[in-house]
């Protein structure tokens, strides 16, 4: 093979890469969630794009904040995430949040990585976790104005 050729070969995975980069969306539900102390979160997120394998996480504050995991003192033994089998056959990255506690509001933001083919976030889910007085207050005004 002269050099020219193999040039060329190169030139052309690396655009099919770069494409590839590009074609991997993730999509996060619902935008924001409000919830009392105690209660269950799910935050949705599912990717589109080119299979493969590959992994997920979730991160708090910005999306190269904290890890949202079991492993994080904490958000330790109160996290469940879909199985890799759900990431890989159903494109599933959601996770599960039990027992919220006010600390926990804030923004988080889903990173799902294909091998090979790059990385990419969600545009993030915002969780409030606010008191039940609160919460009561502003459901009942809530309904107030709806009549």
């Amino acid at each position: 093979m002269n050099s020219r050729y193999v040039a060329r070969i190169i030139w052309i995975m690396t655009m099919i890469t770069a494409v590839a980069v590009g074609n991997i969306t993730v999509i996060q539900s619902p935008d924001s969630l409000t919830k009392t102390p105690g209660q269950t979160a799910r935050l949705g997120c599912t990717y589109q794009g080119p299979s493969g394998i590959g992994s997920y996480t979730w991160h708090w504050g910005n999306k190269r904040g904290n890890e949202v995991s079991n492993n994080t003192e904490e958000f330790r033994g109160r996290v469940f995430a879909a199985s890799q089998g759900d990431f890989t056959e159903r494109r599933d990255a959601s996770i599960t949040i039990i027992e919220l506690k006010p600390n926990d509001t804030g923004l988080y933001t889903c990173k799902v990585v294909i091998m090979g083919m790059g990385e990419a976030y969600g545009t993030g889910t915002t969780l409030i976790v606010m008191s039940k007085f609160i919460y009561r207050y502003q459901r009942h005004k809530k309904l107030l104005l709806r009549y």
